[in-house]
């Protein structure tokens, strides 16, 4: 159909012309021609879904704008490329001239990969284990995405995980306090005169100095190592909350709670007296009271349960080709390497990310000289190429 509207629409316009009328626009735009034999270059990765935002015709996609060997660059094809880069990027390029230069060094990047195909870089053993991460992490995604699909948590399932975790969505107000521990009054209020004309009104300076004091003087030996921090506490428990932090919470002196409910963030209470022996407190941070219902909180539940989800099918995944795997190992081998001492070479770490390559991670480092070839066969840093 597609030759046959091209061959009536060539009719029309040579029997306009020979009339002698203005030619009509061509549809494609001027000068454009299709070429329905053309074997287009490989997709880039990652840019099929971009032509949802397509300006361009089913037709105006098929002109070819360039020709590497027997493969072809297609108007669809470098559209796709710009729609894949990052709008900073993509703004770099909105007049005509400047496509036409993104044009040109996607073709230079083509002549470039063709010819390193035709050197044999393709099969260097440092380009096939950069290929292979990127084939793993790419198998693990699609294959978890198709374990566990986008929509699968249903609104029981995030009902249920919010009743079953209140301690989450239901918070009572919180302060983080601190305290110094002296065994007679006489001493915690002379401290408590020097913190507070040492220090004035600035935050930064009372910590300083509360966190000196504390260290030399608090005779707290579970605390004072760790600037008298005893966790964050509440007037009433929260809902919800494991019998060891109901147990953490019953073990500090109700006085203490309610002396600290009475403080801001950066300021010392007077001294609070208490059958352990007296006490100076200081709030550290309040956090607020939470009640959030279940319609507030739904769609974040469902996100949290789909990645909890894909985790254990990725688990479940690699347990299962683990078990079908014929693997030995030597693990005891691993110490006859040596690394050397100090920071890696200049050069050594190239950015392609580390992480366990098994687990979709990022994959390691490249070995030293590897990026040099890549950097040989890409334009420059901006060009436009993918």
């Amino acid at each position: 159909m597609t030759r046959l509207f091209l061959a009536a629409l060539l009719g029309a316009v040579l029997l306009v012309t020979a009339c002698g009328k203005p030619d009509r626009p061509n549809p494609l735009g001027p000068g454009a021609k299709v070429d329905l034999d053309a074997v287009s270059l490989t997709p880039v990765p990652g840019a099929a879904g971009s032509l949802g935002a397509s300006s361009l015709t089913e037709e105006q996609r098929k002109v070819v704008v360039a020709r590497i060997g027997a493969e072809a660059l297609t108007l669809g094809d470098l559209e796709q490329r710009l729609l894949r880069e990052p709008q900073s990027v993509r703004m770099q390029y909105a007049t005509v001239d400047r496509r036409k230069e993104y044009l040109r060094n996607v073709v230079q990047f083509e002549v470039l990969a063709a010819e390193a195909r035709k050197r044999g870089y393709d099969k260097a053993p440092e380009v096939v284990e950069v290929l292979k991460q990127r084939m793993v992490r790419a198998f693990l995604e699609k294959e978890v995405l198709e374990l566990v699909k986008d929509g699968s948590v249903t609104d029981d399932a995030a009902k249920a995980y919010y009743e079953q975790n209140p301690q989450i969505y239901h918070k009572p107000e919180q302060v983080q306090l601190a305290h110094m521990l002296f065994k007679d009054r006489a001493k915690a209020g002379a401290v408590l005169a020097e913190i507070r004309t040492s220090a004035g009104n600035n935050a930064a300076r009372t910590r300083q100095i509360w966190n000196d004091y504390v260290r030399r003087s608090s005779v707290d030996d579970k605390t004072n190592k760790f600037n008298g921090n005893l966790g964050f506490v509440s007037l009433d428990p929260p809902v919800g909350a494991p019998a060891a932090e109901i147990e953490r919470l019953t073990s500090v002196p109700r006085a203490l709670i309610e002396a600290a409910f009475k403080l801001e963030p950066n300021t010392l209470s007077d001294v609070v007296e208490t059958p352990q022996g007296f006490h100076l407190l200081m709030v550290t941070t309040k956090s607020p009271r939470v009640d959030r219902s279940l319609e507030e909180v739904r769609e974040s539940i469902k996100t949290r349960l789909l990645a909890t989800r894909r985790d254990a099918a990725r688990k479940e995944l690699l347990d299962s080709l683990r078990a079908q795997a014929n693997i030995e190992v030597d693990d005891e081998a691993v110490g006859l390497i040596k690394l050397p001492d100090g920071p890696p070479e200049r050069g050594a770490d190239h950015g392609e990310g580390r992480g366990d390559p098994g687990l979709g991670g990022p994959p390691p480092s490249l070995p030293s000289g590897v990026m040099d070839k890549v950097r040989q066969l890409s334009p420059p840093v901006g060009a436009g190429v993918p």
